[in-house]
């Protein structure tokens, strides 16, 4: 109780110092501008701030990654909301408009926006909002009007701050017409520049620049500096997270009345009970456009209800007779904006051709579906059999909460605390989830493919929460497949690959109902990890896979994963086996689900004990039990060799690997059991020449342990050297390596596999991977790889060149980044001909 009543005491107390800080803009405006010009004081107000910003961001990293395109987005909407808004308002003030009047700029906005700016981003608007309006502007009518005869300013004064309003919509407009992915603070410091240079032009040109000889002045540019801007803005971001959009517009209104009362006390402006009246009809107004949706909510009309809209809107909220979601984001299959939403998750429904969905808003506007179904559970008669596409269900199907996942061992020891793993038990496990921004249509689309040496993992773990990457503009999807046999064991009849199907099945229910959600078919992403971006290597081959994807992001995964019919005929046989079972689909299909686990765990530890082709074929030659089958039908050939015969040539790629991949095996082992003497070994494992090979990997990391140098040779060999040479097969192809060094295992642990994860979601903060970034990760490091991420799949350039046989470009990602030409090519160069 005691933390309840703190957290609203503070909840209060932001919410007041929000309301002074807000109001000061104007006040300051009206007591430095009767003896200095409104350009002058804007301009000493925000040359520090750009030049503090600017610095504080640049130190910081926060402008890496920005692109051109987006940068001059931000400077547009900073010359708008900023430049144009402040200098209509101190204009306003200056010609005699009474500062709570100019004030109202601000009280009335969310009106304006809902019901003005709303239909031109596709939001429906409905009867009582436009009473709204209509009362909130007769209630600036009768503030104006009350105040006429006593101000000195001339009527067409007045329309200063309209126009400071319309610089506000239009930014507004702009902002969410056009998203960008630049982070709050470059934001801010962007807008401070460009709104300082574009005061440098206006003041040279109008002789503002000299300020006057009172120290009046410089108080007043203080004020303006830190009040309105820093702390303003600093509280403004405090409480939307606290209390939400709703609420926080309704703070802004209260902006205007504390400022005339103010200004009735400091400067003997006019307060009159008609100004009274006015407020009060402005209040009316502004609860009218907030608060009914949400009233509706609670008390639905019969009868009310579309026949093709489960969820009709106002103003971005709606009322339902079944479920009474609160935040409506469809009408007739069409996505529109939530303008007006709680911090807290709220329900919504979402008609896509799949069905009607009922999931929530969640974190100031993000669409939240999980557990969706994609196709059919693949159980009884459906097993080892095709996936069937889920039929088209009747009502609404509850996606609040995460769904059954495929059938897996449970994680143990370190392993499993560094990559969590998430096990929910049930037969519907062919299912996916999604985060959508809630502004504007056409947003790229990133599907992600979850490793676990195919027979393991989930997209229900919470580090994949996909909620960052919503925020920057982009649907998210994670999918579950079939795991282990049920996705890959194969006697040479009936269909292959399952696994590989189910992820097609996944991406052909993206491709039709992705829509729905604000995203663009034409423009998806396919993105995983370890066997997830081997799995997307085998789909660049897969005609079955041909255009549902425009872009693919294959981390620590290459096309070199593969394995003959025969190998699979081998795999498949050895299980049953073990299992006591005849070697067929039918045979397999009965047998226990603990039984078949324990056997695949089994199968697993006698290839690692005995790693021969002539036992296992290919599985001897990367370690893993299951691998996509080339069967000649859904699979023709391995995927490296489709690739270098054209395959996928419209599809762009980022590939790469982490620096120490090696190290999250060798040092879970114990690295002080690797020995000088098991260097050649190792070299020899992976076909290395035995003197020049073993001489290389000494050379490159000499002074470090045996660990090391094995690390090297494996992560040369299982990730590096296929990712470069799947590079070289495909000419639209960018590099990457991810070099920071977590510090879990006292620093043993590096730069290892899966490391990059954080830090591709934006989720350093996250639960999930606490054990494996440390208490202290760089966030900004997060910043340029998600960031990177974001721009591929919204362009197909991540920010550097493309690899070429000729260039080699690779960038690095580390605590400071930075773009290399063909980095460690003596060790690139000694795998010619032999990887």
């Amino acid at each position: 109780m005691q933390s309840v009543k703190f957290h609203r005491f503070v909840t209060i107390l932001a919410s007041v110092f929000f309301v002074a800080a807000w109001s000061s803009g104007f006040l300051v405006a009206k007591f430095a501008t009767s003896d200095a010009s409104p350009l002058t004081l804007l301009f000493w107000r925000f040359l520090p701030l750009a030049l503090g910003l600017g610095l504080w961001v640049g130190v910081r990293g926060g402008f890496r990654g920005i692109t051109g395109r987006d940068l001059r987005r931000q400077a547009a909407i900073g010359l708008l909301a900023q430049l144009g808004y402040c200098v209509f308002v101190y204009a306003s003030v200056f010609h005699g408009v009474a500062s709570g009047t100019t004030a109202l700029t601000d009280a009335v906005q969310p009106i304006v926006i809902a019901t003005l700016v709303g239909p031109l981003l596709g939001v429906a608007v409905g009867a009582t909002q436009w009473l709204g309006l209509l009362i909130g502007g007769a209630g600036v009518a009768v503030v104006v009007w009350s105040q006429t005869g006593t101000i000195e300013a001339a009527p067409l004064a007045l329309l200063f701050p309209l126009a400071a309003m319309g610089c506000l919509i239009a930014a507004t407009l702009l902002d969410r017409r056009f998203p960008t992915n630049v982070s709050v603070t470059a934001t801010l410091a962007v807008h401070a520049i460009a709104t300082t240079v574009a005061l440098v032009v206006l003041c040279a040109i109008t002789r503002s620049f000299t300020p006057p000889d009172d120290v009046r002045f410089w108080l007043a540019t203080l004020v303006a500096a830190v009040g309105p801007t820093l702390a303003g803005y600093a509280a403004y971001w405090f409480l939307l997270r606290r209390i939400g959009v709703t609420a926080l517009n309704g703070l802004r209104f209260l902006v205007a009345p504390s400022t005339a009362v103010a200004g009735a006390v400091l400067f003997a402006e006019t307060l009159t009970i008609a100004t009274w009246t006015g407020f009060l009809l402005c209040a009316a107004g502004v609860t009218l456009v907030l608060a009914w949706g949400s009233q509706r909510s609670r008390n639905p009309s019969p009868g009310r209800s579309s026949p093709r809209t489960r969820c009709p809107r106002n103003s971005g909220q709606v009322s339902n007779e079944e479920s009474g979601c609160r935040v409506g984001m469809l009408r007739n299959g069409r996505r529109v904006q939530a303008l007006s939403q709680e911090n807290t998750p709220e329900d919504t429904l979402i008609t896509a051709p799949a069905g009607v969905l009922r999931g929530q808003v969640v974190d100031s506007g993000v669409i939240r579906m999980l557990g969706v179904p994609y196709a059919e559970a693949p159980v009884g008669p459906r097993r080892f059999q095709r996936p069937v596409r889920r039929a088209p269900w009747k009502g609404s199907l509850d996606a609040t909460g995460y769904g059954p996942t495929a059938p897996q061992s449970a994680a143990t020891g370190p392993l499993g605390e560094l990559l969590p793993r998430r096990i929910i038990t049930g037969d519907d496990y062919l299912n996916l989830n999604l985060w959508a921004p809630t502004i504007g249509d056409g947003q790229p689309v990133m599907v992600f493919v979850h490793g676990g040496s195919w027979t393991s993992g989930s997209g229900a773990v919470g580090g994949y929460d996909g909620t960052r990457f919503a925020r920057d503009g982009v649907v998210l999807v994670t999918i579950n497949y079939r795991l282990g046999a049920d996705g890959f064991a194969w006697f040479g009849d009936g269909p292959a690959n399952l696994a590989l199907l189910d992820q097609i099945c996944a991406l052909e229910w993206v491709h039709d109902n992705i829509a729905a959600f604000g995203g663009d078919p034409g423009n998806v992403t396919v993105f995983g990890e370890s066997s997830g971006a081997m799995s997307i290597g085998a789909l660049l081959a897969m005609p079955a896979a041909r255009g549902l994807f425009r872009r693919a992001i294959l981390e620590s995964g290459s096309t070199f994963h593969s394995i003959s019919s025969e190998s699979a005929r081998l795999v498949a046989t050895r299980m049953s086996e073990i299992l006591h079972v005849r070697p067929t689909r039918e045979a397999l299909a009965e047998v226990p689900l603990d039984a078949l686990l324990d056997a695949q765990t089994q199968l697993a530890a006698e290839v690692s004990k005995r790693p021969r082709r002539s036992l296992w074929g290919d599985v001897a030659v990367n370690g893993l039990v299951f691998e996509p089958v080339v069967d000649g039908r859904s699979l023709p050939t391995s995927p490296i060799e489709a690739l270098r015969a054209g395959a996928a040539a419209d599809v762009d790629l980022l590939i790469g690997w982490n620096r120490e991949e090696a190290n999250i095996a060798l040092v879970l082992e114990g690295p002080d059991r690797m020995k000088n003497w098991m260097v050649p070994l190792a070299a020899a494992r992976t076909k290395l020449p035995l003197g020049k090979g073993t001489r290389t990997y000494r050379r490159a990391f000499r002074g470090e342990r045996a660990a090391a140098t094995i690390g090297g040779i494996l992560t040369d060999w299982l990730y590096r050297i296929p990712a470069i040479r799947t590079a070289e097969a495909h000419p639209r192809t960018h590099l990457y390596e991810f070099a920071w060094r977590s510090p879990a295992f006292d620093g043993r642990l590096g730069a290892c596999h899966g490391v990059e994860l954080p830090f591709v979601f934006d989720n350093l903060d996250h639960a999930d991977w606490e054990e494996l970034v440390g208490a202290s990760p760089p966030q900004h490091l997060a910043d340029d790889v998600h960031g990177a991420w974001v721009r591929f799949a919204r362009t197909g350039d991540p920010g550097w060149d493309p690899y070429s046989s000729t260039q080699r470009t690779t960038h690095r990602f580390d605590t400071a980044g930075i773009t290399l030409t063909d980095p460690d090519s003596t060790r690139r160069t000694i795998w010619e001909d032999r990887r």
